[in-house]
């Protein structure tokens, strides 16, 4: 099954640049950041492309980006969405 997620594995995210013109577009205006998911570490590094925007991203001197509460509420708003494919 395909569904939207606004969710993205880093190295996805990286091969989605190389191969697609309008993604490394969107990705070198700057308007967007990878921002690493909330969660506890793990094998798979996780993210977000969201906005760079102060409503929805907190960059901290000398930590990387994050995401804001307003913008864990508000994914669909702020974030890119992508097509993944779902085990049932």
């Amino acid at each position: 099954m395909i569904q939207q997620v606004h969710h993205i594995r880093a190295i996805h995210g990286f091969e989605l640049y190389k191969s697609n013109k309008a993604f490394y577009d969107i990705c070198n205006t700057g308007n967007f950041l990878f921002v690493n998911r909330d969660e506890p570490k793990t094998d798979e590094w996780w993210g977000y492309y969201v906005i760079n925007h102060p409503k929805y991203v907190i960059c901290e001197d000398g930590k990387s980006p994050r995401l804001t509460d307003y913008a864990k509420e508000n994914l669909s708003e702020c974030c890119l969405q992508f097509q993944a494919e779902i085990d049932d």
